[in-house]
């Protein structure tokens, strides 16, 4: 499987997939998700609700290190319900409008 191909699978089975309640914690108190396949492992941690932060992580069979991926966000304080706004981007046919300011 090329990499890209299981970055995609792995995003897909992971947060997209399932979302909170579906992660589990790691002995650091983060929470996340960890795929593997006999070519890859996916890690996938992050702290925090609104802000949070997190990291992805690919290693391949012998244990290196070929992706990673750092990510930052959180909720405004004026924007609706937070975990309908976490919601929305696992549901492509989610029924939030979600607006900039501006």
């Amino acid at each position: 499987m090329a990499l890209i191909d299981f970055i995609l699978k792995a995003k897909r089975t992971g947060y997209a997939g399932g979302g909170e309640g579906m992660e589990k914690r790691f002995d650091d108190g983060s929470m996340g998700f960890e795929i593997m396949t006999d070519q890859y492992r996916y890690l996938d941690r992050y702290n925090g609700f609104s802000p949070f932060a997190g990291s992805e992580h690919i290693f391949d069979s012998g244990n290196t290190l070929v992706w990673i991926m750092n990510y930052f966000g959180g909720v405004l304080s004026d924007a609706p319900d937070p975990k309908a706004v976490y919601a929305f981007p696992k549901d492509d046919k989610a029924p939030y409008v979600l607006q900039t300011p501006g």
